[in-house]
C-alpha cells in the first residue's frame, strides 16, 4: 500500500500491506507491477473541480451508465465530499493500462469532476478504499451495506462489462492491427475470422443467434434511436451525435441486426427515420457509406472484445516450444507427474528456495525457473552420473516459465547460481550457438520426504499465472491437482503462513479457480485456468513472443556466421594494408592484428643472440615442430624466447 505523506501532499510513501488499519491515509495500489494490469475500474471524483455537489451529479451519472452495462459498484464518500467508485471486473478477467487510460479519458469528457492521474500512472497509481482515513482527519464512508460490497467483489461484473460500457458510450476500443482498409469494404473482408460467428452474406449478414445478445436494447439508446435526441432527455447523454450514432449500431449488431435492417429502419417510413436517420443525413449522398462504415467498425469490434473469447481456442496443447500434443478435456489433471528422480529434485528445490528466500518477493519467480528447468530436463535434457544435465537457453526457459520475460529469467538464474546449497550448478556457459548447460543437483542439506515428491507435477507453467501471479500458483496446483483440502494442510505444503494463505486463497476465490467447500477446507472452483488465458488472449501472446525469438534468434546466428567470414577473410589477407582495405571500419582493429599475426606465422619468432650459432643437429621434422610448439607459446600464451645464460662450473 502507499501512505500519505502531509510534506509532499501525495501518496508518495509504501509500507507492506497490513490487517490492522493504518494511523494515517492509505490507498491501494490499482495495477499489478509484472503485467500492468488492473481487475477493477476506478474512479475518482474530486470535490475541488466543482464542490460536493458536482461530484454527487457525477457520480450519479456515472453510476446509471454503470450498472446499465453490467457493473457492479462500491461507492464511498470522503469529508471533504468527494466520492470513488470501484467497479471489480468480472472474475478471472483485467483490462490493460492502456484500456483503461482511454475509458476514463472518455468518461472525464462527460464528467468534470473526474481525475484520471489514478489511473494514468502504472507505478504508483493507487486508490483510498472505503474505511480508511482521509486527508481532512475522517474516515471515507462506505454507501451501501458491507455485504453488497463484499458480494461485489466476490462475484465481480458480468463477462461482458467492458465492451457494453463501449457500446453505451458510443466508443470503440483501438483494434488490435491497424491496417487501412477501404470505406466501403465489408464486416467480412475487413475481418475473415468472423465467418465462424455469423450466417447470411454481404448486406443480409448478421451474428448466428447463438452469438447474440437476447436483451433488449437499452430505453436511453433506444429513444435516441427513435426521437435523436443526443442530450439526455431519456437520461442518457453523448458528447455528440457520432458516439450516440455508433452505440445504436453497436447494440443492434450485438442483437442480429443486418446491414439492409439498418437502412428499413432509417428509411423515411422507418421507426427510427427521425433519430438514427437524422444522424447520417450530415453525410448527404455518403450516408450509405458512413452506415456501412460504421456497421462493419462495430462488428469488428464486438468480434474482438466478446466473439474471440467465446471461441475455443486452445485445441492444442503447448508441451515445448517446438512441439504440441492433444489437448486433455480438462487440464486440472489429479496426482504426480513425470520421473520420481526429477520430481524428488524439484521437491528438493522447492524447498530450498522456501528457505533461501523466505520472505522475499523473489521466491516465487525462483520456483517458476525451476519448475520450467525440470520440465525442459525432462523433454531435451539427459542424465549423467544420476544428475539431470540441461542445456537451455533464457528464452526457451521464458515460454516454459508461463511467458515470464526472458530478462527476468536470466536475472533468476544469475542471483540463484551464486547462492550456496543452489539446486543447480552452471556447468558450461554459452558460447555462441550452445546454451548455458546447467546440472540438477541437491548439494545442500535440504531433504524431502516421499509426500512432497507426490505433489510434485514436471510440466510447463500454465501461461495464466503471467495474469494471475506467479505466488498464487503452488496453492493452486496443490487443491486442484493434488486434491489437498484442509487449509491448514495446504498452508504447511506450501510453506506460507495462515495469513498469507487465507489472501491467497482469496485471490484464487476471484479469480474462480478455488472455491470455499466448508469450514477450513476449500476445492477446485468453476473456472478454469485454460478458460482464463482464453480471456485474456494469451494464445496470441505466446505466439508473438515466439515468432520475436525466431527474429532474434535468426538474427544473432546472422551475426555469428558474418563474424566468422569476415575474420576468415581478414586472415588470408597477405599485407596489413590489404586486411584494412578489406575489413570493414569498426573491424579494421581486427584486420591489423590479423595481418600482423599472419607475417609472425611467416617468419617465425624474433632471432635470438647465438640461437642460430647452435649446431644444427636435428631433422627437418624435428625443426617444424619445434617452430610451431614457440608459435603456439608466443600466440596464446604471449611468450618470448630468451638466451640461455652459461651454466656455472
Amino acid at each position: 500500500m502507499r501512505l500519505y505523506n502531509p510534506t509532499t501532499g501525495k501518496f508518495s510513501t509504501s509500507r507492506q500491506l497490513t490487517r490492522k488499519l493504518p494511523g494515517r491515509p492509505a490507498a491501494v495500489y490499482l495495477y499489478t507491477e509484472h503485467a500492468a494490469t488492473t481487475r477493477i475500474l476506478a474512479l475518482d471524483f474530486d470535490s475541488t473541480r466543482g464542490g460536493p455537489t458536482a461530484v454527487q451529479r457525477d457520480v450519479e451519472i456515472a453510476r446509471r451508465w454503470l450498472t446499465a452495462a453490467g457493473g457492479r459498484l462500491i461507492i464511498d464518500r470522503s469529508t471533504n465530499g468527494g466520492m470513488h467508485i470501484i467497479c471489480p471486473l468480472a472474475p478471472a478477467t483485467s483490462a490493460t493500462h492502456a484500456e483503461i487510460t482511454q475509458l476514463t479519458a472518455v468518461l472525464a469528457a462527460h464528467l468534470p469532476t473526474l481525475d484520471t492521474s489514478p489511473n494514468g500512472n502504472v507505478a504508483t497509481g493507487c486508490l483510498s478504499l472505503p474505511g480508511t482515513l482521509d486527508k481532512q482527519g475522517g474516515h471515507r464512508q462506505l454507501l451501501g451495506s458491507l455485504s453488497d460490497a463484499r458480494a461485489a467483489i466476490a462475484d465481480g461484473s458480468t463477462p461482458d462489462f467492458l465492451p457494453t460500457l463501449y457500446a453505451h458510450l458510443g466508443i470503440l476500443k483501438r483494434p488490435s492491427t491497424a491496417a487501412p482498409t477501404p470505406a466501403n469494404a465489408t464486416a467480412a473482408e475487413n475481418c475473415p475470422a468472423l465467418a465462424q460467428f455469423t450466417t447470411g452474406n454481404g448486406d443480409d449478414l448478421r451474428l448466428a443467434p447463438q452469438h447474440t445478445n437476447p436483451t433488449p436494447i437499452p430505453a436511453a439508446v433506444l429513444h435516441y434511436a427513435t426521437h435523436g435526441d443526443a442530450n439526455g432527455a431519456a437520461g442518457r447523454a453523448w458528447p455528440s451525435h457520432s458516439e450516440a450514432r455508433m452505440s445504436v449500431i453497436y447494440h443492434a449488431v450485438m442483437r442480429g441486426y443486418t446491414l439492409n435492417d439498418l437502412r428499413e429502419l432509417i428509411a423515411p417510413a422507418g421507426p427510427w427515420h427521425q433519430g438514427l436517420g437524422t444522424a447520417f443525413n450530415r453525410y448527404g449522398n455518403r450516408a450509405d457509406i458512413a452506415l456501412n462504415r460504421d456497421f462493419s467498425k462495430a462488428m469488428n469490434h464486438y468480434y474482438e472484445m466478446v466473439l474471440i473469447h467465446r471461441h475455443r481456442q486452445h485445441k492444442l496443447q503447448k508441451d515445448s516450444p517446438g512441439g504440441s500434443t492433444p489437448k486433455a478435456p480438462t487440464s486440472a489433471t489429479r496426482g504426480p507427474s513425470g520421473p520420481v528422480e526429477l520430481r524428488r529434485w524439484l521437491a528438493c528445490a522447492f524447498r530450498w528456495a522456501d528457505t533461501e528466500y523466505h520472505g522475499r518477493r523473489q521466491r516465487w519467480t525462483v520456483k517458476v525457473v525451476l519448475q520450467a528447468l525440470a520440465y525442459l530436463a525432462l523433454k531435451s535434457g539427459e542424465q549423467v552420473n544420476g544428475a539431470w544435465v540441461v542445456a537451455v537457453g533464457g528464452r526457451s526457459l521464458s515460454l516454459a516459465a508461463g511467458l515470464m520475460t526472458a530478462d527476468a529469467v536470466w536475472k533468476v538464474l544469475r542471483d540463484m547460481r551464486e547462492r550456496v546449497g543452489a539446486p543447480l550448478i552452471l556447468t558450461r556457459r554459452a558460447v555462441g550457438r550452445d546454451a548455458d548447460a546447467y546440472a540438477l543437483t541437491s548439494q545442500g542439506a535440504v531433504t524431502v520426504d516421499i509426500g512432497a515428491a507426490e505433489r510434485i507435477r514436471i510440466e510447463p507453467v500454465h501461461d495464466a499465472w503471467h495474469v494471475l501471479g506467479w505466488r498464487l500458483q503452488r496453492i493452486h496446483d496443490l487443491v486442484v491437482q493434488h486434491g489437498l483440502t484442509e487449509r491448514a494442510d495446504i498452508y504447511a505444503a506450501a510453506a506460507v503462513s495462515r495469513s498469507t494463505g487465507d489472501a491467497m486463497i482469496s485471490d484464487l476465490q476471484i479469480a474462480g479457480l478455488i472455491a470455499v467447500t466448508g469450514r477450513g477446507c476449500v476445492g477446485p472452483g468453476p473456472n478454469t485456468l485454460d478458460t482464463i488465458a482464453a480471456q485474456h488472449r494469451l494464445h496470441e501472446t505466446r505466439q508473438e513472443r515466439i515468432e520475436r525469438y525466431r527474429r532474434e534468434r535468426s538474427a544473432w546466428q546472422q551475426w555469428l556466421d558474418r563474424g566468422r567470414d569476415v575474420q576468415d577473410d581478414l586472415l588470408l589477407a597477405q599485407t596489413a594494408d590489404e586486411a584494412y582495405l578489406r575489413g570493414p571500419t569498426r573491424d579494421r582493429a581486427l584486420a591489423l592484428q590479423a595481418a600482423y599475426l599472419r607475417s609472425v606465422l611467416a617468419t617465425g619468432p624474433p632471432p635470438v643472440p647465438g640461437y642460430d650459432a647452435l649446431p644444427d643437429t636435428e631433422d627437418e621434422e624435428s625443426n617444424l615442430i619445434e617452430r610451431r610448439a614457440l608459435t603456439l607459446l608466443w600466440e596464446v600464451l604471449g611468450a618470448v624466447v630468451v638466451a640461455a645464460e652459461p651454466a656455472l662450473r
